[in-house]
């Protein structure tokens, strides 16, 4: 992850190289690890990221896109917490 400047650069990563069976655990692991956090860790997701995560967890039809957005619903620093 140190080659990626900016969360386009790592949602493309994730677009190209991260396959689809790990999209639905990857959105299910950033609500329980960055979920948990203190509250003054600067990754925690706030109340809005984990409602619009848990809506696409919801989702019946989780396709690709369904993943793709829930990575936009996180910002850069917490795209790496996660992933990496």
């Amino acid at each position: 992850m140190n080659n990626y400047n900016n969360k386009q650069d790592l949602i493309t990563l994730y677009k190209n190289e991260y396959s689809p069976k790990f999209h639905r655990p990857f959105l299910e692991l950033a609500l329980t690890k960055l979920g948990n956090l203190n509250d003054n860790n600067p990754v925690k997701l706030t109340g809005d990221q984990i409602i619009g995560i848990q809506e696409k967890l919801n989702q019946i039809n989780f396709i690709d896109q369904t993943f793709y957005d829930g990575l936009e619903l996180l910002s850069f620093d917490q795209i790496n917490y996660v992933g990496w």
